[in-house]
């Protein structure tokens, strides 16, 4: 999906949010290893004054707060809330927040903890605009690494190389004789193998495409080291595996990023199957995410997915609980994920018609079995187990609809709530909404994509097709009645940043700008539309009475439509201060 980092309402590089805090991130995250989630709350009952309020569907100019055990107790104007709450037998503790605004802790709808975190520290390849960059920077990248030590990366894009070309096996092998490379593309649908990385692999010119996955080719039918989806398993496979604890510390770092941009509840989407064996998808969840939230060591909220091969022992673990959250509700559970197709970058989404230039192309299927898909999800469901589904091609987005439309849901434990449609980046049409609507699903879509991806599609798809109401569609879905809430798909696209998904959708829009949304719009699309969507709207997502304390201070009012992105000035967790601007 191209790759695109905002701040204020400019596209940046991944370069300029990574560098930064690749450093700083380490040594914060280190103190949530001593977080204890049921201790770790306002030490009194304390009011939160002077300050602009928006609940997420209201705002209060000169409003005010007051918190109790990380609990929310009242929210409102200052003067009436003060008058409710001064001069009874509890102490209150008054705390200014100096004239600043106030929203509820944001919420990334759609990101990956784990893999974010551990990306924080890889080889990032989003600043290479030529072939010479690029090859320097893994040579650099092989200059610290012993013989045989993996070399792994991220974040190209062939768009905007020099020329357009997509790198290959022979542009990296003669700097990289002795050490295995795979980089992933920015969407990570695609990834760059060298020749060490494919032996390894056992990937040859007589191996097979896996189901859902392709394997570049060139003369003789030799692999030119470009992956595609599911066939990037068959290199991954091949790499040692992250230990429990290198895991758990991306789990803080990841945190600590969340911090420091207002986020306080982050949509776990896993580390997609085609990166992990399912068993260890499942120990990511289990050994990792749950044996954290057990030690009190984790930093922000994580509303947890599994892939949907994985639905069976989720459903048995749903089964054995009576609530689909941890007891201190820092994770969350019941929710399964599936890809219908690839990605518009990687010309793998699935599409109606041809993408322009190519000779009948129209995407990949993952799963050319639909009955069999069908009836893995219809199992899903009537688990009472939520489906989130991958779909960003029209065709992929159609079909999607179709099948979640003739199935049933259960009454099982889960917390199944509405189904969601991840991406949801291109429509066949209003007719396409209205459906989804009908449907109840939840559009999960990604505002901080637009900028990368305008120029691929216009060359990919052409303008009737990448116009209004057919690509990145907002304020069409909106009108059309379907719950849209914003993702980042972090750190494969965005950084994890649902302000700069305000900006994107609203003023920072300059693709097909019919499709705009308001900012209360946009903000609730970071706020309580996400908790819905995340099945977590009990707890998080508005200020209001009896939900959790979990709000962020920012310098400028978003809701003016000209304002550029503000700067999260603090950020509360069950009302304690986690992050502090320096």
């Amino acid at each position: 999906r191209g790759q695109a980092a905002m701040r204020s309402s400019a596209p940046t590089r991944r370069r300029d949010w990574v560098a930064p805090i690749a450093v700083a991130v380490l040594a914060a995250a280190a103190a949530f290893v001593a977080l204890d989630q049921n201790s770790k709350t306002a030490p009194s009952r304390v009011l939160f004054f002077n300050c602009t309020v928006n609940t997420g569907e209201r705002v209060y100019q000169n409003g005010a707060l007051v918190v109790e055990n990380g609990v929310i107790l009242d929210v409102g104007d200052a003067e009436a809330v003060r008058s409710r709450w001064s001069g009874g037998p509890d102490y209150l503790d008054e705390r200014s927040l100096e004239g600043n605004f106030v929203l509820p802790g944001l919420i990334d709808a759609h990101a990956h903890v784990i893999m974010g975190g551990s990306f924080l520290e890889m080889l990032d390849l989003s600043g290479a605009t030529t072939r010479e960059e690029f090859v320097g920077m893994v040579a650099s990248a092989g200059a610290s690494k012993q013989p045989g030590e993996w070399i792994v990366g991220y974040g190209f894009d062939e768009r905007k190389l020099a020329g357009g070309a997509m790198p290959g096996r022979d542009w990296i092998d003669g700097v990289t004789a002795q050490n295995p490379v795979l980089i992933s593309r920015a969407d990570g649908h695609t990834a760059l193998a060298n020749s060490l990385a494919l032996s390894l692999a056992g990937i040859g010119a007589g191996t097979p495409d896996t189901p859902g996955g392709e394997i570049a080719r060139g003369p003789g039918n030799e692999p030119t080291g470009i992956l595609k989806d599911a066939a990037i398993t068959l290199a991954r496979r091949a790499m040692p595996p992250q230990t429990m604890r290198q895991k758990e510390e991306a789990v803080m770092a990841a945190a600590s990023f969340a911090l420091s941009n207002g986020v306080t509840t982050v949509g776990d989407m896993g580390t997609p199957i085609f990166s992990l064996p399912k068993e260890e998808c499942w120990s990511e969840f289990e050994d990792v995410l749950l044996r954290m939230a057990d030690s009190g060591a984790l930093g922000v909220r994580v509303k947890t997915c599994v892939p949907l091969d994985l639905w069976a022992e989720l459903a048995d673990f749903v089964a054995r609980r009576p609530e689909t959250h941890h007891p201190g509700l820092r994770l969350f559970w019941g929710t399964v994920k599936e890809f219908y197709d690839g990605s518009l970058g990687s010309e793998t989404a699935l599409m109606t018609d041809p993408y322009l230039g190519s000779e009948g192309n129209v995407g990949l299927r993952i799963h050319e079995d639909r009955e069999a898909l069908a009836s893995r999800i219809g199992a899903a469901k009537r688990a009472g187990l939520q489906v989130a589904m991958h779909a960003i091609g029209d065709l992929a987005v159609d079909e999607t609809i179709s099948l979640l439309s003739g199935l049933e849901s259960g009454g099982g434990g889960g917390g199944g709530g509405g189904d969601r449609i991840e991406h949801a980046q291109h429509t066949s049409g209003l007719q396409a909404l209205d459906r989804m609507a009908s449907l109840g699903a939840h559009a999960v879509v990604n505002p901080l994509h637009i900028a990368d991806d305008v120029g691929a599609m216009l060359e990919k798809l052409g303008e009737e097709r990448a116009g209004v109401g057919r690509s990145y569609a907002f304020r069409s879905m909106v009108e059309a009645g379907v719950a849209v809430s914003f993702g980042s798909d972090w750190p494969l696209v965005a950084p994890l940043d649902p302000l700069a998904s305000v900006v994107a959708a609203t003023s920072g829009r300059k693709h097909v700008p019919p499709e705009r949304l308001t900012r209360q719009e946009a903000i609730a699309a970071v706020t309580w539309r996400a908790a819905e969507a995340l099945n977590v709207s009990d707890f998080v997502g508005r200020l209001d009475r009896g939900m959790r304390a979990d709000f962020v201070v920012v310098d400028a009012d978003l809701l003016d439509p000209g304002a550029e992105k503000p700067v999260v000035l603090k950020t509360f967790l069950d009302g304690e201060c986690v992050y502090v601007q320096e």
